[in-house]
């Protein structure tokens, strides 16, 4: 699939311990830039953590486990998955599965 167009839909992470994430797709690369100039990242998907068992005004726990995430790509050779964490808290990313569909035969 590395010289074919795909899109890719959807996401699976599993996270050890991990809190601020945030998972989107084909951000620009710094590398490929001129000057190496740093363009900011745009349309991340801020992983939601905050549900029921978290009372107001108590801290979120670190979270470990699985989650699933549409994404939205267009059609690319150079499809990227891009995982951000803007916080200064603990990411460890054991895994991703990327589920995409595959356009050129």
């Amino acid at each position: 699939t590395q010289t074919k167009r795909k899109t890719i839909n959807s996401v699976g992470l599993r996270f050890m311990a991990t809190r601020g994430v945030a998972v989107g797709t084909n951000q620009p690369d710094a590398s490929m830039q001129s000057n190496n100039s740093n363009i900011p990242w745009t349309g991340m998907i801020d992983i939601k953590e905050r549900n029921n068992s978290v009372n107001a005004g108590t801290a979120m726990p670190l979270y470990t486990g699985d989650y699933f995430q549409n994404v939205s790509s267009g059609w690319s050779e150079k499809s990227q998955v891009a995982i951000q964490q803007s916080y200064p808290l603990p990411v460890n990313l054991l895994g991703f599965v990327t589920y995409f569909v595959e356009g050129d035969t």
